[in-house]
């Protein structure tokens, strides 16, 4: 049987709208800054942050931010077992985020385009060429530009559905299927 978004979304115990983070919890990922921009979101209009990916010594270091600014309830570490299952988590989510420091290439930011999820990431190393003009690029050590592009993509409609758009039709110059189901 064919699963849906939302029993993806119950399965794993994934909140109704959030923000999604693929990629292992290591320093190079970048993954603290992604906090430190969710803390400086609003409330009213900030959305969950679930991460998707194997962690590290530097986890400790993330869950430490998370515990002493009170983001137990706006970040979740969900443990995603089927590869089969990853893409109804990419399209249940309303952004992605890979604040990543460095990439050879950067394979998340491409899955998120190619399900149909606006991405905002680094403006640094290959990840601009994988994210496209629709994508949002941001300094990966300034948490207020991330902030900034998360609420603008949360609370703009139109841009959002022009950022899907052409980060859509950008996947496909990478042979789309083939980079997809790798």
């Amino acid at each position: 049987t064919t699963k849906s978004i939302d029993t993806v979304k119950h399965q794993y115990g994934l909140p109704d709208k959030y923000i999604l983070y693929v990629g292992s919890v290591t320093e190079r990922k970048n993954l603290l800054v992604a906090c430190q921009a969710l803390r400086r979101i609003p409330e009213t209009i900030r959305r969950p942050l679930v991460v998707v990916g194997k962690s590290s010594g530097y986890s400790k270091i993330v869950s430490n931010y998370i515990t002493k600014h009170h983001l137990e309830q706006w970040v979740t570490f969900a443990q995603v077992h089927s590869n089969d299952d990853l893409p109804l988590v990419y399209q249940g989510a309303e952004l992605f985020v890979y604040p990543s420091l460095y990439e050879g290439f950067g394979i998340p930011v491409l899955e998120a385009l190619c399900c149909g999820v606006p991405v905002v990431t680094s403006s640094v190393s290959s990840l601009p060429e994988v994210a496209g003009a629709g994508s949002k690029l941001i300094d990966p050590s300034e948490p207020d530009a991330i902030a900034s592009a998360i609420t603008g993509i949360c609370t703009d409609r139109d841009l959002r559905t022009k950022m899907i758009s052409a980060g859509y039709a950008h996947s496909l110059r990478f042979g789309g299927n083939r980079i997809a189901q790798e």
